[in-house]
């Protein structure tokens, strides 16, 4: 059965399955949870405010702690396919696992945004001492992970050879979500900020970004102050890009083409939740959010 989760603030972890309103059941971990990451139906790993990364069974509810970061966890992905998980931390580095599902046979951590001493401008926090990352991704079929920053950078980093190939700044102030899919025959990334701006690129054959396929605003119905949180591509039937916001909206676009260009059409931007949008999961044939209002809300796009 296809399972959903909610971290809290307290550490406190609640498990459901899709079309039943009332949790199965709890567990707790030591510190507040900020990630999740589904390995499968039975199994997931959640990053926590202080670091810690663990892995839960989800049948049993009995949880290990499985690696030990210097500082808060913001992001994690995997690819089961090829055995590989990325954690992204507020230190700017990214740690590594190789063959993760039973041990982490083989573990990297990499500085992949660093700090710019230079940058005394309050607006981007502690920016001179750390770029925050607060997004990870794994390429769809390769070991290409792209990361966003607080220093307003997405990037994208060969994890085979270890080295940045790629690094674009199209926003204005933080980055806080990436997503990496495939469109018309083209890997594109999808990149969301503190801005309200969406930015498309294609990902082009040689390792290197091409030019900006689209950039989208915030709907006109978005009222109030309220910035981009996450950012997801949903496939159902059509192509969709679907952006949550601090304010409590739920913003889809569709996905167009017209004469080999990109094109968008906003599909729905309404306030779906009292608080800020903590959460953004994809599911079979639906997608997840959770907010700040301790609610848990499972859409599904009429075909």
């Amino acid at each position: 059965a296809v399972v959903s989760t909610q971290s809290t603030g307290s550490g406190t972890l609640l498990l459901w399955r899709q079309h039943h309103p009332e949790p199965l059941t709890a567990a707790v971990l030591p510190d507040s949870i900020r990630c999740v990451r589904f390995l499968n139906d039975d199994m997931a790993f959640f990053g926590t405010l202080c670091g810690t990364l663990h892995k839960v069974n989800l049948s049993t509810m009995e949880t290990d702690l499985f690696h030990t970061c210097d500082d808060t966890i913001t992001s994690i992905d995997l690819c089961t396919r090829r055995g590989v998980m990325c954690v992204g931390v507020v230190t700017g580095e990214v740690h590594i696992f190789i063959g993760f599902v039973s041990s982490p046979l083989l573990h990297r951590a990499m500085l992949v945004h660093p700090a710019q001493p230079e940058c005394k401008d309050p607006k981007f926090g502690s920016l001179h001492l750390r770029a925050e990352i607060w997004s990870v991704v794994l390429h769809p079929s390769s070991l290409l992970l792209a990361s966003a920053s607080e220093d307003q950078t997405v990037r994208v980093t060969n994890l085979a050879r270890r080295e940045e190939v790629g690094c674009v700044s199209d926003h204005k102030l933080a980055v806080t979500a990436v997503a990496w899919s495939s469109y018309q025959e083209r890997s594109v990334i999808a990149s969301c900020s503190d801005d309200n701006t969406v930015v498309i690129r294609e990902w082009v054959e040689g390792d290197t970004f091409g030019g900006i396929l689209v950039r989208m605003d915030l709907p006109g119905n978005v009222v109030g102050a309220s910035t981009l949180t996450y950012i997801e591509f949903y496939h159902h039937g059509d192509t969709h890009v679907v952006c949550t916001t601090s304010g409590g909206y739920v913003l889809i676009w569709a996905l167009g083409c017209h004469d080999n260009d990109l094109t968008t059409s906003v599909l729905f931007a309404e306030r779906i939740h009292q608080g800020s949008v903590e959460g953004l999961a994809l599911g079979d044939g639906c997608f997840v959010t959770c907010g700040a209002d301790n609610c848990v809300q499972r859409h599904v796009l009429a075909k």
